[in-house]
């Protein structure tokens, strides 16, 4: 697999999550596939339904947008920020890695996201979290 064709693939995750569209987005895996994530694991299409399903009910809008991509064999890694609005009308940003595993169809085996959840519950908690203001991405390295 060219790292053209993954990279293709690995934009298609962002595409179809940012649309918020489920079936495009399951449309990413393979029927087994799983997707790691802070909310949990979810394993095959209806695991992942579970979660990806939420993502409509909850925003109003939820965008991710990928700022680099490396490809490595089977792999890719990236750096990606989101942004959105819950339907209450609370905005928010977001940044997170992920780590793709593709098979040899250019469906996703594994898809690893690591980000800062609290971001995300304290938009539903009344809490918020208030993120440093920067000309440079934000980072959860060493945050508690």
């Amino acid at each position: 697999m060219d790292d053209e064709t993954l990279r293709a693939a690995a934009h298609e995750y962002f595409q179809a999550i940012s649309a918020m569209d489920v079936e495009r987005f399951l449309a990413c895996f393979r029927p087994d596939g799983v997707l790691e994530s802070p909310a949990g694991t979810f394993h095959g299409h209806e695991g992942i339904r579970t979660v990806i399903s939420q993502v409509p009910m909850l925003f109003e809008r939820y965008e991710m947008h990928p700022l680099v991509l490396f490809v490595r064999g089977d792999q890719v890694a990236g750096y990606w920020t989101g942004e959105g609005q819950t339907h209450s009308g609370r905005p928010f940003h977001q940044d997170g890695i992920v780590v793709f595993q593709f098979d040899e169809e250019a469906k996703m085996r594994t898809s690893r996201e690591y980000y800062d959840a609290s971001v995300l519950a304290g938009l539903f908690s009344g809490e918020g979290v208030e993120r440093p203001s920067s000309d440079l991405p934000r980072s959860t390295i060493g945050e508690p």
